[in-house]
């Protein structure tokens, strides 16, 4: 785990960490972008057990730094800036299943991004903050599951139903998709894309989840426009 120590010593405006999965376990880069007070000579950042070939730079100059424990303090290159960049890279092994991080300054955005896609992101975190990502990799969570089987039965019910009414009404064969079926099915799929984007802004789902079930009821919906207009 990554962390800047001193909750005076920084205002951090941009905390970007980027995972990628490696054959051999995982590999990070972390990029921070911040302001420092005036009186600060140095930055002590904190990296999680088993981290490996660890490399520090602070504006753009790869530095020297001494360890205790988990805690790596770094000098800070001679400089008429207020404003600093820090980066880190380092290993994690194959086994990890977690990339956790105490951040102690105050954070206007921080964002992690698990093989290209983001994985969690969090805005005006305070000072002390704790954030955790699981960096197992699941298709499809069971949130969305669950999700997706209550809406397939919900329109196969609306379509029996329907079909029953328009037989009750005429002794004529009838389409199962009438205009008053595919509108209906309409409604609902709209019903359902707004349900996802507030699960996925609550982040009650996963980005992989949340793209996922977008694209099924989006196609569905398209397709069901496209019968409405034919």
């Amino acid at each position: 785990m990554l962390m800047l120590a001193s909750t005076s010593a920084m205002q951090i405006s941009k905390y970007d960490i980027d995972v990628k999965s490696t054959e051999s376990g995982f590999s990070i880069y972390e990029n921070i972008i911040g302001v420092l007070d005036s009186n600060e000579s140095s930055l002590n950042f904190s990296i999680q057990d088993d981290a490996t070939d660890i490399v520090i730079s602070i504006n753009g100059q790869s530095v020297e730094y001494n360890k205790s424990g988990n805690m790596y303090t770094c000098a800070i290159p001679p400089t008429n800036e207020s404003s600093v960049s820090a980066s880190i890279t380092y290993y994690l092994p194959k086994g990890t299943k977690f990339f956790e991080k105490h951040i102690l300054y105050p954070s206007s955005e921080v964002t992690i991004t698990y093989d290209e896609s983001t994985l969690l992101s969090r805005s005006d975190l305070g000072e002390n903050s704790y954030i955790s990502a699981s960096l197992v990799v699941k298709t499809v969570e069971a949130t969305g599951y669950a999700l997706y089987a209550i809406a397939a039965l919900l329109l196969a019910l609306i379509v029996i139903i329907i079909a029953y009414l328009a037989k009750k009404r005429t002794s004529k064969p009838v389409q199962i998709e009438t205009e008053e079926i595919l509108k209906t099915k309409k409604a609902l799929l709209m019903m359902l894309l707004k349900e996802i984007e507030k699960k996925h802004r609550a982040e009650e789902i996963s980005d992989e989840s949340y793209r996922y079930l977008k694209d099924i009821y989006k196609r569905e919906a398209v397709e069901v426009m496209k019968k409405l207009e034919s």
